[in-house]
């Protein structure tokens, strides 16, 4: 399979997976290189770049998925300021609390 910037990760699962002895991932950059696949070389900003491509997902998502979603992160804001609040309120509450021995 050749990744490049237009690839996806639905793209990729459908190639690689339809390989019966083995799958090989071609791609293409700007530089010209030795035989990877022989010696690998350390990972490039070329590599990580192929990474989000097939990291990527062109999917669409339904707008009741997405509703969901929004309402979930909503919900985890709105527990993350209730709990600093009452964080809050228990510091002021302690700071007005002297113990006199």
């Amino acid at each position: 399979m050749l990744v490049h910037d237009g690839a996806d990760r639905k793209r990729a699962y459908t190639a690689l997976s339809r390989g019966r002895e083995r799958n090989q991932l071609y791609t293409v950059t700007d530089t010209a290189r030795d035989r990877h696949e022989y010696a690998p070389a350390a990972p490039t900003r070329d590599a990580d770049e192929r990474r989000a491509a097939l990291g990527r997902s062109r999917q669409q998502q339904l707008a009741t998925d997405q509703a969901a979603e929004v309402v979930r992160r909503a919900r985890a804001r709105d527990d993350l300021a209730h709990t600093r609040e009452r964080r809050e309120h228990f510091r002021s509450a302690k700071r007005g609390m002297r113990i006199e021995r």
